[in-house]
């Protein structure tokens, strides 16, 4: 399985309406789905940024980069630089009233055109559970942000992830850290009703998941217990089991098959020097599909450096071709993006 396209220093972000969206530093580029650039626009920043930027292993320390691009009406909207930002052609917003760098996650919920993120934060450590209120946030169309819901003092550290479940209509919130604090649960687009389908075990402490008919296939990102994806349905009911090495951080359904990477989080569990690609054709039976040797950083530096991972994102042009891939310290592949055939890659799994 080989790469045919490959775009060191730039992220992937979105692949949506037959244009790529991608970062890098502080630029928005937008490809056709040739490859052909179409559009730029540079999101401003100071001088000592600028300065970071010719550096980019500081760049990468200290986290100068736009995380969860998102195409949003006319423009995009994501985090850069502590705050959250909205730009278009016609206006430019910038919010950083929450607690945190940035969401761990950003959510654009087509069916209300508008933006969610929890709030992402070390509040206390993990053996503390004198924990701070943790807010969702919305952004909406008319460009006004506000907070539609909090988990009060003590009840999560932190939220991974907020997703949408069109199959019902429904939220879904990843919290995290502790046993009671993993949560998986369900709310209904007001917050004024939620269901929780899992908690109190680190099964279910997960950054992202599947939403299927009826079930969902979850990944645990956990550092405590072995990791696992599984099958979770609306009784609260688990099933089919698959081990993994390391903490997932993504999973994806595509038109084909679906996808799930790990990434290095030391710790007693997760001592391996591997970064793995997951596959499954049907989102029970999961492979190894490739393993990656991590760059020559020390485990014990990568919450420095950044955690060796493959990140995947959701591609919504069915007929696009392609899955990339972007890789982050990854030994021989410069960060950056890379583009596999999805034919290639379905190859693949049929022959394991």
């Amino acid at each position: 399985m080989n790469y045919t396209n490959k775009y060191p220093g730039w992220k992937v972000h979105q692949v949506i309406n037959n244009e790529i969206v991608f970062t890098k530093n502080n630029l928005i580029i937008v490809c056709d789905s040739s490859f052909k650039i179409k559009y730029k626009r540079k999101i401003r920043v100071g001088l000592p940024i600028r300065f970071v930027f010719v550096f980019p292993i500081i760049s990468k320390i200290l986290r100068k980069e736009i995380f969860e691009l998102k195409k949003f009406n006319d423009g995009f909207a994501g985090f850069f630089a502590g705050y959250f930002f909205y730009v278009s052609d016609k206006s430019f917003f910038k919010y950083s009233n929450f607690k945190g760098n940035r969401a761990l996650r950003l959510l654009y919920d087509v069916i209300n055109n508008r933006l969610l993120f929890g709030e992402y934060f070390s509040n206390g450590n993990k053996n503390n559970l004198k924990r701070d209120e943790v807010k969702i946030f919305q952004f909406d169309s008319s460009l006004k942000m506000t907070s539609p819901y909090k988990f009060n003092k003590n009840v999560v550290r932190h939220i991974h992830n907020i997703l949408l479940n069109r199959f019902n209509n429904k939220y879904i919130v990843l919290t995290g850290d502790n046993d009671c604090e993993s949560k998986i649960i369900e709310f209904d687009f007001n917050f004024k009703h939620s269901k929780v389908l899992g908690s109190n075990n680190q099964i279910f402490r997960a950054v992202d998941l599947i939403c299927q008919k009826n079930e969902y296939i979850v990944a645990s990102d956990t550092e405590k217990v072995q990791n696992v994806i599984y099958n979770l349905d609306q009784n609260k009911k688990t099933s089919h089991f698959t081990t993994v090495e390391g903490s997932v951080f993504f999973i994806k359904k595509y038109p084909k098959f679906y996808l799930s990477t790990t990434a290095l989080e030391p710790s007693l569990i997760n001592q391996q020097e591997y970064v793995f690609l997951y596959a499954s054709l049907d989102g029970k039976r999961w492979i190894t599909l490739k393993k990656f040797k991590k760059s020559i950083y020390p485990l014990k530096l990568s919450k420095i450096f950044r955690y060796p991972s493959i990140e995947l994102i959701d591609i919504t042009d069915s007929n696009f071709g392609y899955i990339p891939l972007y890789m982050r310290n990854i030994r021989k592949y410069n960060d950056g993006t890379y583009f596999y055939k999805e034919s290639d890659i379905l190859n693949r799994i049929l022959n394991n």
